[in-house]
């Protein structure tokens, strides 16, 4: 990085600001124990914020800043925002509230309806205020309104005198209204946040704001008096007194620390000295080679003065951290008192020091666990356990072998497992956090778990305390024999729940008449009815083909029973009431009709009943996997995506030994299937499929059809042209200059000649190859803006070149980079200017060949 540069942008930002102000430089060295070379970062920031006051001058600092960045290096860059970002202006007590714009106004006319206004919210002169920052999904927030409503009926000298103002984040209007009708919560004013809860939202940062409930109050000069959370003050008391004026608080302002040239000067012999006591630690550290870990920084910490316009040294010092294992106490010990010592005392700092005894950590959280347990009379015994697991995953095979234990309880019931597991949690949630206790934790807790956990192959239990949609009595509700019984646990915030919701409603209405009655659809909400409310209102025509059931509470014992841990979670029972298939699911519809034409139970095959040496048998799946299963990877996986594991778990009981779980999970292309289950059927032949817990996704890939002949759009001839568009939805091929029309004076959709997402074919192709195995969700789903619709061209990325945030104009994913199962921002994009220039780059210099374009920005990858 240039030091000039930097030196400059620091001077014109030290300009602008107040004179009190001054910008930290904070630059760490840190030696790692097990890497060779001395890292060293940057950081600058301010030691305050910016006074609110101050809020234009930050908003035009910003500015000015921007108009620089394309001369930033990366380092640069990244170091400015942070500046930027503790510098941003912050309310604090005293400070003078000045408003929040663009919110809506709720008016609650007289026959409970609103219209709601978007507006600037001002205090009101003379007023004391109280404002809340909400959420009617929060039930600590509902508390807080419900307390200020009944405050304010029962205060009566309140009344004129102080206003209570509800800031909702509700991103549901109608629901937040009913919620406020249902409530009668209409004594103080309501208004709400258009996009709810925004980090990029001014008042959001200004403020601080972190959780909810939140509240502000401000005097009737409109001083803000408190901020924060409602719990940390008696709210009735705290606004009585501010209508006495009995209470006022005041901020104490920190004197500014002045350094004389001497000790600047003294501050550099420091760091040169400590700079060479550093050097000698760290190669003593890499000498020690320790495997634990131990690791020591240098920090050296300056200050850029609006006086001086110059740095100064203010101070260094010496930091360590060390986290070993107790066969390594000795030595640690040693480095400490032999060569740590000899540092003074105020020129270092230990910051975390632990030294590891992982036995008897196991043990202490075992009989934690037992302790618990036994109070609802569970028995928990611990058993060794042999783990193997055997991974491919980008093109790399991998062995390994651990020992383990496992956890058997007796006398075990989901209701028990609820209540000892909760007071697991609270005892451990009071001590520090630690890595490897987490992971014991976690361990004993699955383990627990999958005792009351139904798998597949097991028989469906009933489900209690269910209301259906529109009926007062809560039920169960249980299989029918002959009948194939589909379950969806949901919530009605959840955007991929409700997708699949409708795809549900299209399968049982497209199948109505080969179905009949024996298939049903049952959706089961993990929220309670009157939250779901508006959408069921809203959605009246799913009913029809859906059965919509609501619990009597939330986080019922079925959900563990079930294995519920995340959302949408189905379940598909067959005729005869065995559980099949659960989990996130694909082809819903083709496992119905496989369910549907079988004639014959399928029995679970229980563990302890496959005749098996555990050597012998985990030699044989190894000898499988390395053999059948490299040969078949090598032809089959060029570009290397798939990814397959299996995990073997053997338990010792009486040195008798014994499966206990087997796990098997891979995603393959849909093109690679036919040699993958040549491999799964020699591997189901050694151990049934019916014990294995199975977890696949299947992508499904296309072909693009290149040369195209004719532009669908303007008929001309392109079987010559090189680089041209092509439209997977509609089979269709358009040139370059019909694809990229743009007549910018009109909106939405008619601004283009042809307005289906398009592939772009960056050819001539020197591999035809990559016109094949194109995973599908890179192709979007051909998301159009509705008629009418002025459409938003500000993408929600970064370019992948160019790291321009949010670019404006149409947005290009590449389709042959990032192969593979896809992960978040697993996708690379291009802006339109980076774009053009990859388009443009002769041949040689051409990587990238093909591109989904897409014209508006809607939302996240998974919405288009």
């Amino acid at each position: 990085m240039d030091q000039l540069e930097k030196k400059s942008i620091l001077v014109s930002i030290l300009k602008e600001l107040p004179s009190n102000y001054e910008i930290k430089e904070i630059k760490t060295f840190t030696g790692i124990n097990k890497q060779l070379s001395i890292q060293s970062s940057t950081t600058l920031k301010s030691l305050k914020p910016l006074q609110i006051q101050h809020r234009t001058l930050f908003d035009n600092l910003k500015k000015q800043i921007n108009s620089q960045k394309q001369s930033f290096s990366n380092e640069l860059d990244i170091q400015i925002s942070k500046l930027l970002t503790t510098l941003s202006p912050k309310y604090e007590i005293n400070d003078k509230f000045l408003g929040i714009s663009e919110v809506e106004r709720i008016n609650f006319d007289t026959d409970n309806t609103q219209e709601p206004e978007q507006i600037l919210f001002k205090l009101q002169t003379g007023f004391i205020h109280l404002i809340i920052f909400w959420a009617s999904w929060s039930n600590k927030s509902k508390e807080l309104i419900e307390q200020c409503e009944n405050l304010y009926q029962k205060k009566l000298e309140w009344q004129g005198k102080i206003k209570i103002v509800g800031m909702s984040i509700d991103s549901q209007l109608q629901l937040l209204i009913k919620r406020l009708n249902n409530n009668n919560w209409k004594k103080i004013e309501h208004y709400r946040f258009p996009n709810g809860y925004d980090d990029n939202n001014q008042i959001f940062n200004e403020l601080n704001i972190k959780d909810i409930p939140f509240i502000f109050i401000t005097n009737k000069k409109g001083e803000i008096t408190y901020l924060g959370s409602p719990e940390n003050i008696f709210l009735e008391e705290f606004l009585d007194n501010e209508l006495n004026q009995l209470f006022q608080q005041k901020c104490t302002k920190v004197n500014q620390i002045i350094i004389d040239e001497n000790q600047s000067q003294s501050a550099i012999e420091q760091f040169r000295q400590l700079k060479h006591n550093f050097l000698k630690l760290f190669s003593i550290i890499q000498e020690a080679n320790f495997n634990g870990k131990v690791d020591i920084s240098l920090q050296k910490i300056s200050t850029w003065k609006k006086n001086t316009l110059k740095r100064v040294l203010l101070e260094s010092k010496l930091e360590l951290i060390y986290d070993v294992h107790k066969s390594e106490e000795n030595k640690i010990t040693q480095f400490l008192d032999e060569f740590w010592s000899q540092i003074p005392n105020n020129l270092k700092q230990v910051l975390k020091s632990k030294i590891r005894d992982p036995d008897r950590e196991e043990y202490e959280i075992k009989a934690k666990f037992q302790e618990i347990f036994s109070f609802q009379e569970i028995q928990l015994q611990y058993f060794p356990q042999e783990i193997l697991k055997l991974s491919y995953m980008n093109g790399e095979y991998k062995t390994e072998k651990k020992n383990s234990f496992t956890t058997l309880p007796q006398n075990l019931t989901a209701q028990s497992f609820t209540r000892a597991i909760s007071e697991v949690k609270d005892f451990f949630s009071n001590l520090s956090d630690d890595e490897e206790r987490t992971i014991n934790i976690d361990s004993i807790t699955q383990d627990i778990k999958s005792y009351v956990t139904l798998e597949p192959f097991h028989t469906f239990q009933p489900l209690h305390n269910y209301r259906k949609w529109g009926q007062e009595n809560y039920i169960t509700i249980e299989h029918v024999q002959g009948q194939i019984l589909v379950l969806d646990y949901w919530a009605y915030a959840c955007g991929p729940c409700v997708k699949g919701i409708s795809h549900l409603a299209q399968l049982m209405k497209n199948n109505i008449t080969k179905w009949g009655n024996s298939v049903r659809f049952i959706i089961l909400s993990i929220a309670l009815s009157d939250e779901s409310q508006l959408f069921m209102d809203l959605n009246q025509e799913l009913q029809k083909y859906l059965e919509f059931y609501f619990p009597k509470q939330v986080r019922q014992i079925d959900q563990i029973v079930y294995g519920m841990q995340s959302i949408p979670h189905y379940l598909i029972i067959d005729k005869f009431g065995i559980i099949r298939y659960k989990g996130e699911l694909q082809n819903i519809e083709k496992k119905v009709n496989k369910l549907r034409d079988e004639q014959n139970q399928q029995l679970q095959v229980d563990h302890q009943h496959i005749p098996m040496n555990d050597t012998k048998i985990l030699q044989i799946i190894t000898d499988l996997f390395y053999t059948n299963m490299k040969e078949n990877f090598r032809l089959i996986d060029k570009e290397k995506v798939i990814q397959f594991e299996i995990v073997i778990k053997i338990i010792k009981i009486l040195n008798k030994s014994k499966i206990s779980k087997t796990f098997l999970q891979y995603y393959v292309r849909d093109t690679q299937l036919v040699q993958i289950k040549k491999f799964l059927d020699q591997l189901f032949n050694i151990i049934p499929k019916q014990i294995w817990t199975i977890s696949k996704y299947i992508q499904n890939t296309i072909s693009i059809k290149y040369p195209g002949l004719i532009c669908t759009v303007c008929k001309k001839d392109i079987s010559q042209h090189a680089q041209q568009y092509y439209s997977y939805f509609k089979d269709e091929h358009v040139c370059i200059e019909c694809a990229e029309f743009d007549d910018v004076k009109k909106i939405g959709m008619e601004r283009f000649r042809y307005a289906d997402t398009l592939i772009f074919i960056n050819g001539p192709l020197t591999d035809e190859s990559v016109l094949h195995n194109i995973e599908i969700q890179k192709v979007g789903k051909n998301l159009k803006l509705k008629e009418g619709e002025i459409g938003n061209q500000k993408q929600s990325f970064i370019c992948f070149q160019c790291r321009t945030n949010q670019p404006f104009g149409p947005r290009y994913i590449s389709l042959n980079n990032q192969l593979g199962r896809f992960v978040e921002d697993n996708y690379i994009d291009y802006c339109q200017l980076c774009f053009t220039q990859i388009k443009n780059q002769n041949l040689k210099t051409r990587e990238l060949t093909l591109f989904t374009r897409i014209l508006f920005d809607y939302g996240e990858y998974s919405m288009f």
